[in-house]
């Protein structure tokens, strides 16, 4: 698999250290788990991401693995990936057919709550507003 991992605003399209623009349906917003803030990621196509399932199944029958990680928590000092934009979790869950960790539960306070396409009031909606008490996780 090949992914342009975290990534800048370049005008209206989105570049990593190497170079290559990416559209925005090509990307994510997200935090990584070693990060302070969320940033751009290259998305991984859904293609890419069915066939490391398959072969995680392949390789957990066949060398008994009893847990699948990423560069992130081997060597988090120097890597970032797969990263927030690979379904890391749910390929954990699907392989060991085992429940997903429980996230926390968190509780709407204001009185609306904007679901933004980026982290800036200049960026438009993408659903309508939560309401106070709506529960998120």
């Amino acid at each position: 698999m090949d992914n342009a991992g975290p990534l800048k605003k370049a005008g209206d399209k989105y570049q990593p250290w190497v170079g290559t623009l990416y559209t925005e349906d090509e990307v994510v917003l997200a935090k990584h788990k070693l990060d302070d803030e969320s940033r751009w990621w290259h998305a991984y196509p859904e293609v890419h991401i069915q066939k490391a399932l398959e072969l995680a199944q392949l390789l957990v029958r066949h060398y008994d693995l009893k847990d699948v990680v990423g560069h992130e928590d081997i060597a988090p000092d120097r890597k970032r990936d797969p990263g927030p934009a690979f379904p890391l979790e749910s390929v954990r869950v699907l392989v060991f057919g085992r429940e997903e960790e429980e996230r926390e539960h968190y509780e709407v306070t204001a009185s609306t709550l904007n679901l933004r396409s980026g982290p800036d009031v200049e960026f438009p909606p993408v659903a309508e507003p939560l309401k106070r008490g709506t529960g998120v996780r």
